[in-house]
């Protein structure tokens, strides 16, 4: 078909519309943007050289800046993220006006300071706000409450103060919150609206200080909930069993939070991570734990429970974590508990817990911590320890053991930390001890222990504390101790000792505590003991040597 003149015309038209009009809409609402990120740049303290494509000889690349995501129809800017580039300056001369569009601005992990400008109200498309590991300071602009489409928000890690804006609430689109590490204050929480929508809230580390908010209980599809280390008071709500049932990680440690823990608690059957330790909470250990089958991490450490450990905690068959240290527990280790094949961690220490530790214990195959220290446990240690060839950290001081020290416990190639102190156990240290080459802390003090030191502890390379203080050991002090050179506490006192100090032992230049007292060395104090500048030596008399069993 022949095109008639008009029609001719109007087909050009178009095509210069196209072509022509088109390309110039685009610069003319994208140039100004370009120009707005060139001077936030030259703002910066430092400007890293992955934003060297953001410069005024690229304008017309600006779709293809580092960090710049553009709109495929308009050709603006539809995403800025900056996360993890170590930038060093503030958003004051960031124009915020000219990225209304914007969907997704991220500034993790980097090194903003200042304040968070009112002017990012303006920002109303986005749906992510990441401003987190800063160290942006002052208070949450109530502005960012005009953020109507944001889903996810973090200002996790800065310097912020003063209270939470309830009108952040309002923002019925959110479901990741995250406010932790900060210095935020208790705010009105009785203004706060329910978040629908919110499945994931962090709290920790502020300072706020108040009973359980309330507005958290009707937020029903929260599965991640941390209020740590904060000031929280008064007793866990029932309703926060039966009003979030579809929380997987309860994080409440480090509070002033008292009382019972509900009985209503075996409703969160999702539940994978629970952490109550470290606050004022009492009464028996809570029988129904046994109902949430899912957990992996529990710990109750560093409160006021009593009673016995129910055999029902042997339901748990996917806890990898257990701690219920630092408690008033009593009566023996359930022995439904030895069959918990999954645990890693397994921390009893610090209660009036009786009793043995079974041979059923190396059911225990991925065990990498076993503390059972400052109970009343009795009996031998069971030679089965050994076959837990992943255990790093070894604490039974303090309780009433007997026997000898297995020499089976040499197989245990990964042991880092070793603790024995306290109990009455007999005979020589067993001579593959001597073999772990692994071991940081070595702790045999207070026993009943006979026969000398052998040149081999020379193995122990990695050793940073040995101490056998209180025991019955006798012979010289080896010379070979001096390689230990990353030795800083050196402890053998009220033992039998003889022959003279070694000057050898001035070539431990990490040294900083060394007690010799109360043996049978003769001979002047070496001269080279004296340069240890760094160490506090006690040589002739015995003083506090103070280390600490840590775990």
């Amino acid at each position: 078909m022949k095109l008639v003149p008009q029609t001719r015309f109007s087909l050009l038209v178009l095509v210069l519309h196209i072509f022509v009009l088109h390309p110039l809409k685009i610069t003319s609402s994208s140039k100004p943007q370009a120009e707005a990120l060139i001077r936030w740049k030259n703002s910066l303290v430092l400007k890293p050289s992955s934003l060297n494509s953001w410069s005024s000889n690229n304008i017309n690349n600006l779709c293809n800046w580092t960090s710049v995501v553009c709109d495929g129809s308009t050709r603006e800017i539809s995403q800025i993220d900056l996360s993890n580039l170590y930038l060093n300056g503030s958003l004051d001369q960031f124009n915020f006006s000219l990225f209304h569009n914007i969907t997704v601005f991220n500034l993790n992990n980097n090194n903003m300071v200042g304040f968070i400008p009112p002017a990012i109200g303006n920002l109303t498309k986005l749906t992510l706000l990441d401003l987190s590991d800063n160290h942006i300071e002052g208070e949450i602009p109530v502005e960012m409450s005009q953020l109507s489409e944001l889903q996810y928000l973090s200002l996790l890690k800065n310097s912020l103060k003063g209270t939470i804006p309830y009108e952040l609430s309002n923002l019925r689109k959110v479901r990741y919150l995250s406010l932790g590490a900060n210095s935020l204050e208790t705010s009105d929480w009785s203004k706060f609206s329910s978040m629908p929508l919110l499945t994931y809230l962090d709290l920790s580390l502020n300072n706020f200080n108040s009973t359980f908010p309330d507005f958290i209980l009707k937020c029903r599809n929260l599965t991640f909930l941390d209020m740590s280390q904060n000031n929280w008071n008064g007793s866990i709500p029932k309703s926060v069993f039966s009003n979030l049932p579809l929380l997987k990680m309860l994080d409440l440690s480090e509070n002033h939070l008292t009382g019972p823990i509900p009985t209503s608690m075996w409703n969160l059957k999702n539940l994978i991570f629970f952490y109550v330790n470290t606050n004022q909470l009492s009464g028996e250990f809570p029988f129904n734990i046994y109902s949430l089958g899912n957990l992996e991490k529990l710990f109750l450490y560093a409160n006021n429970f009593t009673g016995s450990i129910p055999s029902e905690i042997g339901n748990l068959k996917k806890l990898k974590r257990l701690d219920l240290s630092e408690n008033h527990l009593m009566g023996p280790i359930p022995s439904s508990l030895w069959t918990l094949k999954k645990l890693t961690l397994l921390q009893l220490f610090d209660n009036n817990l009786v009793g043995t530790i079974p041979p059923e214990i190396e059911n225990l195959k991925l065990l990498t911590t076993f503390a059972v220290s400052t109970n009343q446990l009795s009996g031998e240690l069971p030679v089965n320890i050994s076959r837990l060839s992943n255990l790093e950290k070894l604490f039974v001081f303090a309780n009433n053991f007997t026997g000898s020290i297995p020499s089976e416990i040499g197989n245990l190639k990964k042991l880092k930390r070793l603790d024995l102190s306290e109990n009455h156990l007999m005979g020589p240290i067993p001579s593959s001890l001597w073999t772990l080459k692994n071991l940081t802390l070595l702790q045999l003090v207070d026993n009943n222990l006979v026969g000398t030191i052998p040149p081999e502890i020379e193995n122990l390379k990695l050793l940073t504390t040995f101490a056998v203080s209180t025991n019955q050991l006798s012979g010289e002090l080896p010379v070979n101790i001096s390689r230990l050179s990353n030795l800083e506490k050196l402890f053998v006192f009220a033992n039998n000792f003889t022959s003279s100090i070694p000057s050898e032992i001035g070539n431990l230049k990490k040294l900083k505590s060394v007690d010799l007292s109360e043996n049978h060395l003769m001979g002047p104090i070496p001269s080279s003991l004296w340069t240890l500048k760094k160490a506090y030596l006690v040589a002739t008399c015995r003083q506090q040597s103070g280390w600490n069993h840590t775990t």
